[in-house]
Formats: structure tokens, C-alpha cells, sequence
């Protein structure tokens, strides 16, 4: 799925409309874990300038950072 459409932004959205687009998107109760990370996924990739421009040049290669135990979430 497309990382604007999935957090309900457009492409040209700046950095704050994606960040509460992500958070807003995260706050559902029936959120399942499945979702949650395709959010943290589209939120990781469009947030950064140097990764959002890679995603949108068709470059996915890319993955965001893993939680290890004791990491605030």
C-alpha cells in the first residue's frame, strides 16, 4: 500500500501533517500489530527528507530500526 494513502496525506504533506497523521493513525483501539507496523513503516520512510525522497524515487530498500527489549516505544 501506498505510504501517503495509508497515513491519509498527501504527497506534498510536511513533516508535522505526517507526524499527526501517524499518530492519529495509531490511536485506533482495534489496532492490530500488523497495522501498526505497516504505520511505523510508512511513518519512517516519509518522515526523513533523505528517506522520503528515496521512497518516492522508487528506492524501498530500506528498513526502520527494530525495538530490542527495554526500548521506549
Amino acid at each position: 500500500m501506498d505510504h501517503y494513502a495509508l497515513l491519509g496525506v498527501e504527497p506534498d504533506a510536511q513533516a508535522d501533517e505526517i507526524d499527526q497523521a501517524a499518530r492519529h493513525a495509531l490511536w485506533r483501539p482495534a489496532l492490530t500489530r500488523e497495522e501498526a507496523a505497516r504505520i511505523s513503516r510508512a511513518w519512517f520512510a516519509l518522515r526523513d527528507p533523505a528517506r522520503r525522497r528515496d521512497y518516492d524515487a522508487g528506492i524501498t530498500d530500506f528498513a526502520p530500526p527494530t525495538l530490542e527489549a527495554g526500548d521506549a516505544h
